[in-house]
């Protein structure tokens, strides 16, 4: 009985040891087969000479960067740097003679001047390559994303720079550049700009920065906050967010001040305006009778010259926009008017809603904190039709869920809250970062 034993013991263990050894081979197979392969690089490359292709004023992680092009993927670990030099060349003094009665032929040249010495150029001319008179520039060279791009950052703008390329430079599959390559590349003029970074949003309470706005050479920034009315939310959304399809009609129903004179105007302002990104003047006074002013004020910016860079708006700590609801930020530059403002909206929540639709019949609501993740009890969620008006009402258990045997027919929107807190979902289409879906009768 014992040797018997034995033998079916070992006879299990060789079979855990064959199985183990199975297992590592099928997961050393796969792990080589997920393994960064250069055959396909290689395979392009083949019968490739390597070449400069080309030089450019670019962005490299929101700044301006000196770009060269090559034909093949460069290593880069390589020593890149050897071969390469950036000199910054003086500024240019070209002497024009005009006619000195002709004031408008000067000052289109002068506008012509300007323009071309605020965009990027380049050129491989040896007139335009020389290096005489270059300032050498200290530096690095990063290899980019696409391996067959080189960057060299932190350059200025509306300058022009001499790049030299030594031969000998390498290639990733050890090819050699074979003679020296120059460039003159002009860099463009870092133009000033202000957007929102994301356009329309939930910003999760407690746990982020604040309303993010993206700037380049743009110091402060003036930000105008509109709340929606409560009894206007269903429309606002109805016509902001989720309307119609622009009849075409609309816009020339409005009267001379400017004012639409009907209730028609809102396939229009929903096709015209989603607010997002650039809105203009017209559209946002369309909303007068939506909204109300909760606060304006001038926030200074991240000022990094000519980088893009991210501010956080602490829209949470501003006292006037702490009252539950539904926001519309409205930006501009200061001591700058256009027709257009950068526009977004957004709310300030931790309730997460989620709604299941089921054809025919009701659907379940469930909310839960998007600080945790976990189910929220007690939460009220409501239907609300286009007056604003509640339909039906239920509180979550403590699953986080409220069950509804029926959908009202002239629901406009679901809204959860519970204090200060709520959040919400149209239900045309997708607002915000809550989910609307619809799953058949029984799927859960």
């Amino acid at each position: 009985m014992r040797s018997g034993r034995h033998y079916r013991q070992h006879g299990a263990a060789s079979l855990y040891a064959v199985l183990a050894v199975i297992g590592l081979a099928i997961a050393g197979f796969l792990a080589i087969g997920n393994l960064p392969s250069s055959a396909p690089d290689e395979a392009a490359s083949e019968g490739v000479s390597f070449e400069v292709v080309d030089g450019a004023h670019r962005e490299l992680d929101g700044s301006p960067a000196l770009a060269l092009a090559f034909s093949l993927p460069l290593d880069a670990k390589g020593e890149n740097d050897k071969f390469l030099q950036v000199l910054e060349m003086p500024a240019a003094t070209p002497q024009r003679v005009r006619a000195p009665a002709d004031e408008a032929s000067e000052d289109e040249a002068a506008e012509t001047e300007a323009a071309e010495s605020a965009s990027a150029s380049t050129s491989r001319a040896a007139a335009d390559t020389t290096l005489d008179g270059g300032k050498p520039v200290a530096g690095a060279w990063v290899v980019g994303e696409n391996p067959r791009l080189l960057f060299f950052p932190h350059i200025k703008p509306q300058t022009r720079y001499v790049v030299r390329v030594a031969p000998g430079l390498t290639a990733r599959n050890g090819s050699k550049l074979a003679g020296e390559v120059r460039f003159s590349i002009r860099t463009a003029a870092v133009a000033p700009a202000f957007y929102f970074s994301s356009r329309g949003m939930v910003l999760p309470a407690a746990q982020n920065g604040g309303l993010p706005v993206t700037t380049v050479n743009v110091p402060e920034v003036d930000i105008q906050f509109l709340r929606v009315k409560p009894e206007q939310l269903a429309r606002f959304l109805e016509k902001v967010i989720a309307g119609p399809a622009h009849n075409g009609a609309a816009r020339s129903a409005a009267d001379g001040d400017g004012e639409s004179t009907g209730e028609d105007d809102g396939p229009y302002f929903a096709a015209r305006n989603r607010l997002q990104g650039a809105v203009s003047s017209w559209d946002l006074d369309q909303m007068h009778k939506l909204t109300t002013s909760a606060f304006v004020g001038r926030f200074l910016t991240e000022q990094t010259p000519n980088r893009r860079a991210v501010t956080f708006i602490p829209v949470e700590s501003i006292p006037a926009l702490r009252q539950p609801g539904v926001y519309v930020a409205v930006m501009s530059q200061p001591n700058r008017f256009r027709e257009d403002y950068q526009t977004t909206y957004f709310y300030v929540s931790d309730l997460g809603l989620h709604l299941r639709q089921y054809p025919n019949s009701g659907g379940d609501a469930y909310v839960s904190s998007l600080t945790d993740g976990q189910a929220r009890a007690g939460v009220e969620v409501s239907w609300i039709d286009a007056a604003g008006k509640t339909l039906l009402r239920a509180e979550t258990d403590r699953d986080g869920r409220a069950a509804f045997a029926e959908r009202p027919s002239a629901a406009r929107l679901l809204m959860a809250r519970k204090g200060e807190q709520m959040s919400l979902i149209t239900l045309k289409e997708r607002v915000l970062s809550a989910t609307l879906r619809e799953i058949p009768d029984g799927v859960w």
